[in-house]
C-alpha cells in the first residue's frame, strides 16, 4: 500500500564492513567486523537481527543498532550465502569448502551437511522451515531435512546453480544458472518448468511474496518477471549493467536492483526508476540487496566489507515519484489506459 513504509534495507559489501543507512540521514551506520570482502546479508524474521556472510569463512550476527553479538567460525573457505529459517530458530550458511553449515540463532553449530561435489553458491529455506535447499557449482540443487539429512537431488541444470529460493507458499523451488535458464521445481523435487529468455548467466532469483511471480536476475543487464506457470511477463531494461541481485519488497511493489556498475535501484515493476544510490567507485561492487521483512529497511553488501542499511520512507517515494509522473501518466497519449491510474491515491 502507498501508506506503508520502505522497509529498510541492508548491505553487504567487499570492503569489510556493514552500513546501515538513513535515507533521511547523510551519514549511515557502518558495522565493521569483517576481515575480507561480505558476500550476502539478511534479516532474521523479527527484524532484529542482521547476519552477514564474508570471504573472511565467518557468519556475524549484528543487532539493529549495529552492536556484534556473535561470529560463526568453523568454514574452510569463503561464505556466499546465509539464511535464517522462518520460524528464527536456525541459520544456514553456504561456503566455497562445498558444505552447508546449521547454526542455532546463538551462533552453536548443529551440523555440517555434505554431499555437493563443489562450492554450495546458495541456501534458502522452506516457510515451514522443515527443509532447505542448497545450489552448488557443481549444477545440481539438494534438498535437506532441517536436521541436515539429505532428501533428493535435484538435477537438470548444464552448469553451476547460482541461487534458489523457495515460493512463500511452499509449494515451488526456483533455481537460477549459468545456463542461462531458471527451473520451477515441486518442494518435493519434481521439475515442472524451465524458463528460456536470459541470453547469459543468471545470476538470482526469487519470488514475490504472494508467490504468484518469479523474479530473476541475469548478467545479460535485465530482469525479468514471470508468472508462476512459466509464462514471461516483463522484462525490465533499466539497469545499465549485469544484475547481481533483485528482490521485491514484502509488499511486492518495489524491485531492488544491484548491478556490477555500482548501482542499487529501487523500481517500479512497469520499469519505472524509483531511486538510485551510487557506492563510491573505491568500494568495490555491491554484492547482495535484502529487505527487512517489515518492509522498513533494506540493506546491501559490498566488496569492500561493509554493510549498508537504510531505513526507508515508502510514503516519501511513492509521493515524488508519483508528482514526477503524474502529468506523463495524464497526458501522454503513449501510456496505456490501464497504467493511467498508477498513481491515484497517492498524495
Amino acid at each position: 500500500t502507498p501508506h506503508s513504509p520502505l522497509p529498510l534495507i541492508a548491505s553487504a559489501s567487499y570492503d569489510k564492513t556493514i552500513k546501515i543507512w538513513d535515507f533521511h540521514q547523510k551519514s549511515p551506520l557502518i558495522l565493521r567486523g569483517h576481515q575480507d570482502s561480505i558476500r550476502d546479508i539478511t534479516f532474521s524474521p523479527d527484524n532484529q537481527l542482521i547476519a552477514t556472510a564474508s570471504n573472511d569463512q565467518t557468519v556475524k550476527i549484528w543487532n539493529r543498532s549495529g552492536q556484534l553479538l556473535h561470529t560463526l567460525k568453523g568454514h574452510t573457505e569463503r561464505i556466499y550465502s546465509v539464511s535464517f529459517s522462518p520460524d528464527g530458530q536456525l541459520i544456514a550458511s553456504a561456503s566455497r569448502d562445498g558444505t552447508v553449515r546449521l547454526w542455532q540463532r546463538n551462533g552453536t553449530l548443529i551440523k555440517v551437511l555434505r554431499g555437493h561435489s563443489n562450492w554450495v553458491l546458495s541456501v534458502s529455506f522452506s516457510p515451514n522451515s522443515q527443509q532447505l535447499a542448497s545450489a552448488s557449482r557443481d549444477g545440481t540443487v539438494k534438498l535437506w531435512t532441517r536436521k541436515g539429512m539429505l532428501i533428493k537431488t535435484l538435477t537438470g541444470h548444464q552448469a553451476r546453480v547460482n541461487a534458489v529460493s523457495f515460493s512463500p507458499d511452499g509449494q515451488l523451488l526456483a533455481s537460477a544458472s549459468d545456463d542461462h535458464t531458471v527451473k520451477v521445481w515441486t518442494s518435493s523435487g519434481k521439475l515442472l518448468h524451465t524458463l528460456q529468455g536470459h541470453s547469459n548467466w543468471v545470476l538470482d532469483v526469487s519470488f514475490s511474496p504472494d508467490s504468484q511471480l518469479l523474479v530473476s536476475a541475469s548478467y545479460d543487464n535485465t530482469v525479468k518477471l514471470w508468472q508462476r506457470d512459466g509464462t514471461l511477463k516483463t522484462t525490465l531494461k533499466g539497469p545499465t549493467d549485469s544484475v547481481a541481485r533483485a528482490r521485491l519488497s514484502p509488499m511486492g511493489k518495489i524491485l531492488a536492483t544491484t548491478s556490477w556498475d555500482n548501482r542499487v535501484q529501487l523500481w517500479r515493476l512497469n520499469d519505472t526508476l524509483i531511486k538510485t544510490w551510487e557506492a563510491d567507485s573505491d568500494r568495490g561492487r555491491i554484492t547482495s540487496v535484502s529487505w527487512s521483512n517489515d518492509g522498513k529497511a533494506l540493506a546491501i553488501g559490498t566488496e569492500d566489507n561493509t554493510a549498508i542499511i537504510w531505513n526507508l520512507d515508502l510514503d516519501n517515494l511513492w509521493q515524488k515519484s508519483c508528482n514526477w509522473l503524474q502529468d506523463y501518466l495524464q497526458n501522454n497519449p503513449d501510456v496505456k489506459e490501464s497504467d493511467r491510474s498508477l498513481c491515484q491515491g497517492i498524495d
